[in-house]
């Protein structure tokens, strides 16, 4: 069985390198405040979240993830079925369909989960009032709301009176913890540092730096020995490198090493390569489609990022050596990279956000 976990949940004995975060999150949650964590991508926001839960059992969690959420509709929904899979009574379920009778709401089953699921059709109008009635079901002693990706509510237009409205509901629940999470630094910084947003300094700041090399190598060298390889120091330390510390990254890469080794092999820097060249081939017409989905610009952008060292930085000499002109087009070249997931900001400059993808750019010679 393959020790590493990667796309799903990790709690228990699966759960490694923030025992720091967690506690204090678990402060956070006993004072029933309000937070707002950031960390890029596949860091494992939502992990230390389901560890949380599973360590306070005497707290009902609702979990809710807004990632891609456009319309009140969807957001509704959202919330509603976080609220369902949290009740799982007749009477939780009455309760619920009464609150959003209004909105017509669909009931189907989850084809993979079993569980009855909630939908809102588009034709619905959909009002600020009704994502409060939601939110007000959710104000209980002893509850944590947690609304991943939040970020993303900006995708709906007019969001700021929704941010106006649920700032009004989650106020007056004293005894309920809110914990916002959001993978885009300055977008979720922008929702609780400015002035003019509705949430402004409404939650208390958590960040998700990279994950304790020195705790995670030795969980990545006992995973590896269960499985009776063995993991040399430089084996492991080029595995953290090319991770950059994310954990999710990281156990993706062991998944890879793994696969292409067998008990007694030694896991060392020439594993790691084929390890890599085991997940970009996986991943090469995944890859080459987020590629063929690119524009001109955008790959004149990619192709001259991808000659310097990480992190790069946009200036106008890049913008004539890239081939794109002038500075105004090499930034709409950028923004439309990271909006494609392609590029991840950070400050005033700019990492690849799939190291994979970048990997197999280099191999393919494509650029």
């Amino acid at each position: 069985m393959i020790p590493f976990k990667y796309g799903v949940f990790v709690t228990g004995t699966d759960f490694c390198g923030r025992e720091q975060e967690l506690n204090l999150l678990k402060e956070y949650i006993s004072s029933s405040m309000r937070v707002y964590i950031v960390g890029e991508r596949r860091t494992g926001k939502s992990s230390l979240l389901m560890e949380a839960a599973r360590t306070m059992p005497g707290y009902r969690f609702i979990y809710v993830d807004l990632r891609s959420v456009v319309t009140r509709g969807q957001l509704c929904e959202r919330i509603a079925n976080g609220l369902n899979r949290q009740g799982k009574t007749r009477q939780a379920f009455s309760r619920l369909m009464k609150a959003i009778a209004n909105l017509r709401p669909e009931v189907s089953v989850d084809s993979i989960t079993g569980d009855l699921k909630l939908s809102v059709s588009p034709q619905i109008q959909v009002s600020d009032v009704d994502i409060d009635k939601l939110l007000e079901m959710a104000g209980e002693r002893k509850t944590v709301v947690v609304l991943d990706e939040f970020q993303d509510i900006q995708r709906i237009n007019g969001y700021e009176t929704i941010l106006g409205s649920m700032r009004t509901i989650i106020q007056n629940q004293t005894d309920t913890t809110y914990i916002f999470c959001g993978s885009i630094l300055n977008r979720m910084t922008d929702l609780f540092t400015d002035r003019r947003s509705a949430f402004y300094n409404s939650a208390q700041r958590m960040v998700l730096e990279e994950i304790d090399e020195t705790e995670f190598s030795d969980f990545l060298a006992d995973r590896f020995e269960s499985g009776g390889r063995h993991a040399t120091a430089r084996g492991i330390k080029s595995i953290l490198e090319f991770g950059r510390g994310n954990p999710g990254d990281i156990q993706r890469l062991c998944i890879g090493v793994w696969n292409q080794t067998s008990p007694g092999d030694s896991i060392d820097e020439t594993a790691v390569l084929n390890g890599l060249a085991n997940i970009c081939a996986l991943e090469s017409d995944s890859f080459r489609e987020r590629l063929d989905n690119l524009s001109r610009n955008q790959i004149l952008c990619l192709s001259a990022l991808l000659k310097q060292e990480e992190p790069f930085t946009l200036s106008n000499q890049f913008a004539r050596v890239a081939g794109l002109g002038s500075y105004s087009v090499a930034k709409s070249a950028i923004k439309g990279l990271a909006e494609k997931d392609v590029l991840l900001r950070k400050g005033r400059s700019w990492v690849m956000s799939n190291p994979f993808f970048a990997y197999w750019l280099h191999l393919s010679d494509l650029l």
